[in-house]
């Protein structure tokens, strides 16, 4: 009796260990492009560059005729089996860096047009900003 279940929880431990799940590393991002006088800007090509902390990846979207775009939330789906490890070697670069590291998601927004100071930034659970200004 005891043994069964004492197998029993151990299938269901691993089980929840395998079990993939969604998280959000960085959310639905509205953005409004406008010029430096407050005015918005449309058919503006922005390009969001993600992480989830392994890998970039890339959206390009056209601001509509008021200036907005909108970048879908980035998900992640892992089981927990693979979060621990990867969670431990985010933390494990970030002490050992002599600058640090981001951990976790993180975005940027930026655009061709305009000076290359032009860009937006959000890493998870910080603020998002939703005006982009394009500066020449």
């Amino acid at each position: 009796m005891k043994s069964k279940l004492v197998k029993f929880l151990l299938v269901f431990v691993v089980l929840i260990l395998l079990i993939p799940y969604s998280t959000t590393s960085v959310p639905e991002w509205k953005i409004r492009i406008v010029d430096e006088k407050g005015n918005y800007l449309p058919n503006i090509e922005v390009r969001q560059t993600w992480s989830h902390g392994q890998g970039d990846s890339e959206d390009n979207k056209i601001s509509d005729e008021q200036g907005y775009v909108t970048f879908p939330a980035r998900k992640q789906y892992l089981p927990l089996i693979l979060r621990i490890p990867i969670r431990a070697l985010e933390l494990l670069n970030h002490y050992v860096m002599p600058h640090g590291s981001v951990m976790g998601g993180r975005a940027y927004v930026w655009s061709a047009k305009g000076s290359n100071r032009n860009w937006l930034k959000y890493y998870e659970g910080g603020e998002i900003t939703d005006t982009f200004i394009i500066g020449n």
